[in-house]
C-alpha cells in the first residue's frame, strides 16, 4: 500500500473537536507538487479567535454567517491561504429561508472582498456555490456552518 499523500491541521487557538480536523491538505501532483488543494471542514457561528475571551456564541443569524466566515478565513490562513484562493463554498442554513438567503449573500460577498472590489474597479471573486437548507446543524443553536475548497500555489 502506498503512502498516503493526505495531510491534516488544526488550528492551535482551541483544542481539536473529537476525532476531527479542521484542515486538509492534498498535494497537487503528489511528487513535486505546484500547488496544495485544501479543504476546510464545516465551520460554525462560534466566535473567531479574534473575539475576547468569553465572547458569548451569538443568537442571530448574520451574527453566525459573519462568524462563521471569518473561521473558514482562521482556517485557509494555517496553509497561508485567503479567501481570493477558494474555488468552491458549500453553506448549510437551517430553516433556510429568503431573508436568511440574502444574508448569506452579503456577508459572503463581504467575505470574498466584493465591496472593495467594486470601490476600485476590480472584478469580485465568485467561486462556485452551494447553498443548502438543512434541518439542523451538529448542535442546538448552529444556525450556519461554512466549508471552502481552496487552492493554493506553494
Amino acid at each position: 500500500m502506498a503512502p498516503s499523500i493526505v495531510s491534516t491541521l488544526n488550528r492551535s487557538d482551541r483544542p481539536p473537536i473529537g476525532p476531527f480536523s479542521e484542515l486538509t491538505i492534498v498535494p497537487i501532483p503528489p511528487v513535486n507538487p505546484a500547488a496544495y488543494l485544501l479543504q476546510t471542514a464545516g465551520q460554525v457561528g462560534a466566535p473567531p479567535s479574534s473575539s475576547p475571551q468569553g465572547t458569548p456564541f451569538p443568537e442571530t443569524f448574520r451574527e453566525q454567517a459573519v462568524n462563521a466566515f471569518a473561521n473558514v478565513v482562521n482556517v485557509l490562513a494555517l496553509k497561508g491561504a485567503t479567501p481570493q484562493d477558494i474555488i468552491k463554498v458549500t453553506i448549510f442554513v437551517c430553516d433556510l429561508d429568503v431573508l436568511k438567503r440574502d444574508i448569506v449573500s452579503e456577508v459572503m460577498l463581504d467575505f470574498l472582498g466584493g465591496g472593495v472590489a467594486v470601490e476600485k474597479g476590480e472584478p469580485v471573486h465568485r467561486p462556485a456555490s452551494s447553498l443548502v437548507g438543512v434541518a439542523a446543524l451538529a448542535a442546538p443553536g448552529f444556525l450556519i456552518e461554512v466549508e471552502a475548497t481552496a487552492v493554493v500555489a506553494i
